[in-house]
């Protein structure tokens, strides 16, 4: 399969032609509209994925009604658009009503109800609601380690969420349990180059750190930022951005604050052009900025990147 640039290029002429023979109610023009949003959101186009899955989603109702199977894709994929962009709001309707709809339709523990209820539980723990989106991950690593294995692909992608919510709860320990069994078996399952094992890896790192392991996390964060580099390599996602702030933590840890600046500046200059400036992923590297030139001696940058911040936190 293509990825990338030429993935997209694809997809665009498939649409066109498509939309041109079968026309654009067409359940697989909509399929490929889908797909085409998802290319676009993966090449860091988050305006233009937001587009199309809501011009697709207007017409996945209007043809098929609110609970068929293609119209709850099209909302997952959405919601998790608007997710990333922290617009939970009008995120959560989408996210809940899928679970739902999935639920009634197809069962509880049905491999595309999982998968749902996969997404929501991380929703809710980005919403701060851990308990529920504990609760709700552990079931379903659990239903999917038993119906599919522990090496299908959801069954890792539940259990990378769950690594994440540990991260997020400070369960640092359980988290580098999970996380570093988990990078082996995505590395053997899906290949060193695979998204999950850069997200898995850099969440590894990140509960090194915490745990007071600054030198452990900086050889993790080097493999892991290679790895988003090799999948990204214009350098524009935020992903990439995201994987030099963490690593740029990792020297600040150090003492090193050279190395901690270049990585802070680079990821905000990511960050800031991938992302909305209020972003909570942006909003955090202008504290690590402020913290560093805090700890640096170096009152005039400081003072300019908390005038900053605080202007951003305004807006916000």
């Amino acid at each position: 399969l293509e990825e990338g640039p030429k993935a997209i290029e694809l997809l665009e002429d498939c649409y066109e032609r498509t939309k041109k023979t079968l026309g654009e109610d067409n359940a697989t023009v909509m399929q490929v509209a889908s797909a085409l949003a998802l290319s676009y959101d993966d090449a860091g186009r988050s305006e233009e994925a937001e587009a199309i899955l809501r011009d697709t989603l207007e017409r996945e109702i209007a043809r098929f009604g609110d609970d068929h199977p293609h119209t709850i894709t099209v909302k997952q994929n959405l919601a998790s658009i608007l997710r990333v962009q922290d617009r939970y709001e009008e995120a959560a309707p989408l996210y809940e009503s899928s679970v739902v709809s999935a639920a009634n339709m197809l069962g509880e523990k049905h491999i595309m109800t999982m998968k749902y209820r996969s997404n929501l539980a991380l929703f809710y723990s980005d919403m701060g609601d851990y308990e529920k989106a504990e609760t709700m991950s552990v079931a379903v690593v659990r239903d999917r380690e038993e119906i599919l294995g522990p090496n299908n692909s959801s069954t890792l992608a539940s259990s990378l969420n769950l690594a994440l919510l540990y991260l997020r709860i400070e369960k640092y320990d359980k988290c580098i349990a999970m996380a570093g069994e988990l990078r082996d078996r995505c590395m053997k399952v899906l290949g060193s180059d695979h998204l999950y094992t850069a997200i898995i890896e850099s969440t590894y790192g990140q509960a090194e750190l915490k745990n007071g392991n600054a030198e452990v996390a900086l050889e993790i964060f080097e493999s892991s930022l290679d790895r988003y580099t090799r999948r990204y390599p214009d350098e524009k996602h935020w992903r990439v951005g995201h994987a030099h702030v963490v690593r740029g933590e990792a020297y600040f840890a150090l003492g090193q604050y050279g190395n901690a600046e270049a990585d802070y500046l680079k990821g905000h200059r990511i960050l800031d052009a991938a992302l909305d400036p209020t972003n909570r992923r942006v909003i955090h590297v202008m504290e690590c900025l402020v913290a560093l030139y805090g700890e640096s001696g170096d009152p005039e940058k400081r003072a300019a990147w908390a005038e900053r911040l605080a202007s951003t936190q305004e807006a916000s």
